[in-house]
């Protein structure tokens, strides 16, 4: 008896695995982020992020500055030992440590300084809109 071999059809088949899209939360830890590459990930992933700290007027002043341009940035909470070493990932990445440290459009802006400048400047929503951040009417009772 014999056997047929089969014929090949010229297609191989892709058995390479997809990788599994990464949440947010895969990068996050209580108090900061994972590693230092977890910068670059979560920067690319939302388009206005700002690591903060409870109390911080700064912070409070540039998140003001957000919201009254109808900006919903991705705050990310540093406190404790895992602050500490996100403040000193950012650090590496941006050349700052101090918060706010804000990313907008997966690149390093700067903090409440640069974005009161640019919004006193007239040009931080454009800056967002390029960004792709997705800006809300801003519902204040003096329309600014």
């Amino acid at each position: 008896m014999v056997k047929k071999s089969k014929k090949s059809t010229g297609k191989k088949k892709n058995k390479t695995l997809k990788s599994k899209p990464s949440k947010l939360s895969d990068f996050l830890v209580p108090g900061g982020i994972k590693s230092a590459h977890s910068i670059i990930k979560i920067a690319k992933m939302c388009p206005l992020v700002v690591y903060i700290k409870k109390g911080c007027p700064y912070c409070a002043k540039a998140l003001s500055i957000l919201a009254d341009n109808g900006a919903v940035p991705r705050k990310i909470s540093l406190y404790g030992a895992n602050g500490q070493n996100t403040q000193n990932y950012l650090n590496v990445y941006t050349g700052r440590r101090t918060v706010p440290n804000i990313f907008i459009g997966g690149l390093s802006y700067g903090g409440a300084a640069e974005i009161e400048r640019a919004h006193t400047n007239g040009r931080l929503k454009k800056i967002l809109a390029d960004a792709h951040v997705a800006l809300t009417k801003n519902n204040s009772l003096f329309g600014n």
